[in-house]
């Protein structure tokens, strides 16, 4: 399914969800792997550097016209805007050099709820 939907290039629009995050993580060694985790063809592949760098330049969050697309959904009081920019900051840092940085502290109980003073790669570990 991955090949397919990157062969369609700009055809599709696509975001991340919590499943393509695990991919990418496990893929680094970072978080737990399930039982469930049916990555193995993936992280087995030929073409997976491609693959998985192709995944992580994908956003969290796309808005066209009056339209959001989100995995999941968004927290109730953010903004369509602040949840942008929020997406914006968690793309950037998978794009970056240091991605690994961001995928060893993505996943965690900390802080126990969102709110708008966190800074920095704490602001991103809701996705």
């Amino acid at each position: 399914m991955l090949r397919f939907v990157k062969s369609l290039g700009a055809a599709a629009t696509v975001v991340l969800g919590n499943h393509d995050l695990h991919l990418v993580m496990q893929a680094e060694g970072y978080g737990k792997a399930s039982k469930e985790d049916t990555l193995e063809e993936v992280l087995g592949a030929a073409d997976r550097d491609e693959l998985l760098v192709w995944l992580r330049a994908q956003p969290l969050f796309h808005v066209e016209g009056s339209w959001a697309m989100v995995h999941a959904g968004l927290l109730p009081g953010w903004t369509v805007a602040q949840a942008q920019a929020l997406s914006d900051e968690a793309s950037a840092a998978l794009k970056a050099a240091d991605y690994r940085e961001f995928l060893a502290h993505m996943w965690g109980s900390e802080p126990a709820a969102w709110h708008d003073d966190l800074a920095g790669g704490i602001v991103c570990a809701w996705w």
